[in-house]
Formats: C-alpha cells, sequence, structure tokens
C-alpha cells in the first residue's frame, strides 16, 4: 500500500511546479515524511524545495499586502475611543508611541510585530530604566491594542500574548484597615473636620481622594466631581448623616472647594502615622487604602457592582485591580459582566 502511494507521489512530482498541499496530503496519508523522501530522485525534492518556498514566499507577501492594507492611524483612534478616561487615552497612547518609534528605528512594521520582537522590546523598555510597575503598564497597553486588532483583521496576532519578558509584579497585596482601625481614624481626625469629613466620604463610597476637591453635592445626596481626569456620577447616594456633616463645613454644595489632593493626602497620613506609633492601629495606611477597604467589604455584591461602584470603564479593570491589589480571584464573586 505504502510503495502504491509513494508512487502516486513520484506522479504528483512529476509536473514542473507540483503543489506543495498535494505534497503534504500525500505524505500524511503515508505516515512517514522520511518514507517520502527516501523515494524521491534528487531532482524531485528539488521541485518539492522549491514549492515549498514558493509557498513560503506567497504567505509571506500575502501578509504584507493585508499589513499595507491597515491604517494603523485608524485602528489607533478606534481602540482609543473605547477608553472614555482622559488619563487612560493619554497612557495608552504613550505606549503606543514608544513602541511605534521603537519599530521605526528597527524597520519593523507595528502590524506584523512577532513574538522575537515584542520581547526586544519589553526587554529594551525595561533596560532603558523604566522601572517594572511602568513597563507593565506600557505592556498593558500594547497588549489591549493588539487584541482589539485581532479582533478587526483575521492576520493579526497579539505578540506580547504570553510573554515571559514581561516583569512579574512584585508590589505586596494592599494592607487594609479594618473596619474597627477605620472607626479609630474618624475620631482621631475629629478635630479636623474637612479631614474628618473626607475620611468618612472615602470610606462610605470608595472614592478616590483626587475626587474630593471638585465634589459637588445635590439635594437628594447623590454627587458629582472629577477623577482621574473623567467626570463621576455617584453610584449611590451619600448617608444622610455624611450630608449633614459635610453640610457643617459651611461651604454649601461644594465642602471640598479650596482643599488640595496634596494636603488632604498629608493630614491623613500624618494622622495615621501618630495612631501607628500609638500602637491603634497595624499599619501607616495611606489614603487610597480606604477604596481598598471599600473594595474588600463589599465584594460580595458582585463584580458589576463593584465595577459601577468604584467608577472603572468596565469589569475586566475591576478583575485586574481584585487580583493584583487585593489578592483575590475574581473568579470567585458572582456578578461577572463582561462590559456595560
Amino acid at each position: 500500500m505504502a510503495k502504491k502511494k509513494s508512487d502516486e507521489l513520484r506522479t504528483v512530482l512529476a509536473g514542473p511546479a507540483p503543489a506543495l498541499s498535494a505534497l503534504v496530503r500525500e505524505a500524511a496519508a503515508l505516515g512517514s515524511v522520511e518514507d517520502v523522501l527516501s523515494r524521491l530522485t534528487p531532482e524531485q525534492i528539488g521541485a518539492l524545495g522549491r514549492a515549498a518556498l514558493a509557498d513560503e514566499l506567497r504567505a509571506a507577501v500575502g501578509q504584507k499586502i493585508r499589513a499595507a492594507r491597515v491604517d494603523l492611524d485608524g485602528e489607533r483612534a478606534a481602540w482609543l475611543a473605547c477608553y472614555t478616561s482622559a488619563a487612560t487615552v493619554r497612557a495608552y497612547s504613550r505606549a503606543m508611541d514608544a513602541l511605534v518609534r521603537w519599530c521605526g528605528f528597527r524597520g519593523v512594521d507595528v502590524v506584523t510585530l512577532t513574538a522575537a520582537d515584542a520581547d526586544a522590546f519589553i526587554l529594551e523598555t525595561r533596560a532603558a530604566g523604566g522601572d517594572e510597575d511602568s513597563v507593565r503598564a506600557v505592556v498593558f497597553a500594547c497588549s489591549s491594542f493588539f487584541r482589539f486588532a485581532e479582533r478587526r483583521h483575521s492576520f493579526v496576532k497579539n505578540p506580547f500574548r504570553g510573554s515571559r519578558a514581561t516583569p512579574k509584579r512584585t508590589s505586596p497585596r494592599a494592607v487594609i484597615p479594618a473596619p474597627g482601625e477605620i472607626e479609630t481614624i474618624l475620631q482621631a481626625a475629629g478635630d479636623d473636620p474637612v479631614l474628618f469629613a473626607a475620611v468618612r466620604v472615602m470610606n462610605e463610597t470608595g472614592l478616590r481622594v483626587g475626587g474630593l476637591p471638585g465634589l459637588t453635592i445635590r439635594p437628594d445626596g447623590s454627587f458629582t466631581t472629577e477623577s482621574k481626569g473623567k467626570s463621576v456620577l455617584s453610584f449611590m447616594p451619600l448617608d444622610a448623616e455624611t450630608v449633614r456633616i459635610l453640610s457643617r463645613i459651611g461651604r454649601g454644595r461644594q465642602p471640598f472647594a479650596g482643599e488640595t489632593v496634596g494636603a488632604l493626602r498629608m493630614r491623613f497620613a500624618r494622622l495615621v502615622l501618630r495612631l501607628h506609633k500609638a500602637g491603634k492601629v497595624s499599619a501607616p495606611y495611606s489614603v487610597h487604602d480606604l477604596r481598598h477597604a471599600f473594595a474588600e467589604r463589599n465584594k460580595d455584591k458582585g463584580l458589576y457592582w463593584l465595577a459601577r461602584a468604584l467608577g472603572h470603564a468596565s469589569v475586566s479593570i475591576t478583575e485586574t485591580y481584585l487580583r493584583n491589589a487585593l489578592g483575590i480571584d475574581p473568579r470567585t464573586i458572582e456578578g461577572r459582566l463582561a462590559e456595560w
């Protein structure tokens, strides 16, 4: 049977330009490439090599042609339009600018970037002195672009996926203040009405400290502000007691007007450091740890609820946040929705 198949293969090879796909099928039927080659003349092997080279060249040229038809600027614009945060758009744009420059210096096409190219880019970015968190952010942004592009173009592959050149996260899991410690902090902040109100709002809502100066309270207890370059509308109204506390500051609907993020952060840090030295709290918590505590406390309400409350653009961001900052496996939390 094998001899008959080999004779058929010789017939296929007899022509001037045998089809490589036909040879592959015949070799598969025989079950042995070596058996096929041993029965061929040097001329036939040469024909096979030429056919293989021609197929490889056709594939390479075809990919180049398809890549040349991709409007890179248009793809970038469409990708960035998926994000509502101005800060995210700026950070992702900087990351892609760095990749485009790197590709230009080396004569590499961005769209057809290989895994080896991506690894080289990451390693050179690390060698240039970027800290590991910054390098990871660049890799995440570039990978996001290629995930977007490969859904729109079948020949595009994400070269950053699974790269071992990406620095591993070394940041420890956030140390989260316990409810009793937050109460201790609130009691200690009683002599500073603005700081007391700020701690209460952040603990209750998970709002970043950067959202406090622009906070505007509505009559129903809801609020608007800006955080990380984007507008924020409260997911839930403030507690009535919190609204009363804010009103006592005497600044109307904008209780933190005139305050700076740096000053609020510093006052909180000094207060908590004093409590830590006195043994009243277990760590010198940062103001951002109140946001972590909010997420930890409310994780059982579901990923969708938590993502909305934290102001994340998508549930996938919340999943990354839980995994990296809090050490929580998001798969253990109900209510996952990919996007909304």
